[in-house]
């Protein structure tokens, strides 16, 4: 029984080096493919356009207006409860 053991054990690690050897041989064979493809071609490509310069989403005219706005929201909001702490001595 130990002998048949030892046995499977040595075809399972024969067959783990065989897929290996394979896979490494395999890619191998593919990135120097590669290789002979790209050199085949004239020329790298062209480097990428520079990107526009980015415009702010809300203009500084847009971001005042809404600090105003909101500055008066909350005045319009508290008035009442500043006025009654104010009558208070608060």
């Amino acid at each position: 029984m130990a002998y048949i053991n030892h046995q499977k054990i040595w075809a399972f690690l024969a067959g783990v080096g065989l897929v290996g050897a394979a896979y490494v041989s395999t890619r191998t064979l593919i990135w120097q493919r590669a290789a002979t493809v790209a050199d085949a071609w004239p020329g790298s490509p062209p480097p990428p356009e520079p990107l526009p310069e980015a415009q702010p989403l809300i203009s500084r005219e847009t971001k005042e207006y809404a600090a105003r706005r909101w500055n008066q929201g909350v005045d319009n909001m508290f008035r009442p409860t500043i006025k009654y702490l104010s009558e208070r001595g608060f």
